[in-house]
């Protein structure tokens, strides 16, 4: 008994990475970084809801080698979600499904994209995590009947979560990594 309560002290004594200085640093850049608010975030990896339509695919092998039905390597395609400022932009591959009748059928933009001042833009720093949490609401960019809600985790390490979700179209995620938006 004594030794399952000791394993579980040093576990839990282990997770608080908050006490090493170089993760505090770290952290204390990520957080000037969201501060900047001029960041971009490159996504490595698209991870759709794995639907009967994905795995369809998955099964013919249209997703490439390596690939699946929830986890898509999209390190060749151009993406970009950014913050300047007050206004934030994406151009984001989408993967997955219609949910309603919108019609998609002759428009060649598929991806999820934004541009503009969103709604409800929120951050919240978690000290204990060493994560920035970003949240807000806003209209595509090209289809006035969709609007996206969008929920960002930035880690300390510069990796990135990026969580899409559509009113007309299912769900999407996104993992990568954030870095300072260059001055052009």
């Amino acid at each position: 008994m004594s030794l399952v309560v000791l394993v579980l002290i040093v576990g839990c004594a282990s997770s608080n990475t908050h006490k090493y200085p170089e993760n505090l640093k770290a952290y204390q850049d990520l957080q000037q970084l969201v501060n900047s608010q001029r960041f971009t975030i490159d996504s490595r990896r698209a991870l759709p809801a794995a639907t009967l339509g994905l795995t369809r695919l998955q099964n013919a092998n249209f997703l490439g080698a390596g690939n699946s039905a929830g986890n898509i390597d999209i390190t060749g395609n151009y993406n970009y979600l950014r913050v300047e400022g007050d206004s934030v932009f994406a151009f984001l591959p989408f993967y997955g499904e219609q949910r309603t009748g919108s019609n998609y059928a002759n428009d060649t933009r598929l991806g999820i994209e934004f541009k503009g001042i969103p709604n409800n833009y929120m951050v919240i720093f978690d000290d204990e995590k060493l994560k920035a949490q970003i949240s807000f609401s806003i209209k595509d960019q090209y289809r006035n009947h969709e609007s996206y809600n969008v929920y960002i985790n930035l880690f300390a390490g510069l990796k990135s979560d990026v969580r899409v979700l559509s009113t007309t179209r299912s769900g999407m995620a996104y993992i990568g990594t954030v870095e300072t938006l260059k001055a052009e």
